[in-house]
């Protein structure tokens, strides 16, 4: 998720990023100091990737999740590649003009975040495209199915035309983003850090719920949980684990060009 800036309240962008359980324990923020033109980055991975989201000292914030239905490639950047990319840029505009260029792997979803403003990009091999859930352009969610990109995978396009879409069950993806939607429609008073965090921690769904829970027999969980406070003072905030178990730990910038 993502909402701009607005009032006395910077930009944020958000993620629980859902990992397999084996990964637990290898929880890892990689802290890259400036260098040359290069930012000083916070990235949020786990132990020998290379990236999974991150931030930059100049408030530039990128968080990702999979749209494994749309089309993938054997030559395109491979999404941790696309992550360290971003993060190379120093506006928000380069940053997306640098999603827009490169050839992409697979499909995935971009939720970017710099100089006030969030964006939301559906890519694929084929394509990326814009995706705003609502006409407020200031607020942006998404999980893990395409709403906008319609470069689909040739087995899921083959799936699509055998289903009747009157009679599609909603899963687990369609039901985290319906309480995501349900969430941020009803905060009356504007979108705060402590909003996210509750939003995150959130099990509105006992079966499907934005926070998932470690088990000893499950596949995935919520591996981490980061929050980027896009500001003139940018803070990195994780959680190592299910937020709703683990505290969020704060990292902050030096300062420094």
């Amino acid at each position: 998720m993502g909402v701009a800036k607005k009032g006395t309240n910077p930009a944020y962008i958000a993620q629980n990023m859902d990992l397999e359980s084996f990964r637990d324990g290898f929880q890892t923020v990689l802290h890259i100091k400036a260098e040359g033109r290069r930012p000083e980055q916070f990235v949020f991975t786990f132990a020998g990737f290379i990236a999974a989201n991150g931030m930059n000292s100049r408030s530039i914030g990128i968080c990702a999740n999979t749209l494994s239905q749309l089309r993938h490639c054997r030559d395109g950047l491979p999404v941790a590649c696309i992550i360290r990319g971003t993060l190379e840029r120093t506006t928000l505009n380069d940053a997306i003009k640098f999603l827009k260029q490169v050839k992409h792997a697979c499909g995935q979803n971009y939720i970017l975040g710099g100089g006030g403003r969030v964006c939301d990009f559906e890519c694929s091999a084929g394509k990326v495209v814009s995706f705003a859930p609502t006409s407020d352009t200031g607020v942006v969610y998404h999980t893990n199915h395409p709403l906008a990109n319609d470069d689909y995978d040739a087995e899921y396009a083959d799936y699509l035309r055998k289903i009747d879409p009157t009679k599609a069950v909603k899963g687990n993806s369609e039901i985290r983003f319906q309480a995501l939607e349900n969430r941020l429609k009803n905060l009356q008073n504007g979108i705060d850090v402590s909003s996210i965090e509750s939003t995150l921690r959130s099990h509105d769904s006992r079966e499907h719920p934005i926070c998932r829970p470690v088990k000893e027999k499950s596949a995935t969980f919520t591996f981490g949980s980061t929050i980027m406070k896009l500001s003139d003072k940018p803070e990195f905030l994780v959680a190592p684990g299910p937020p709703d178990t683990y505290p969020y730990q704060t990292f902050n910038f030096s300062g420094l060009p």
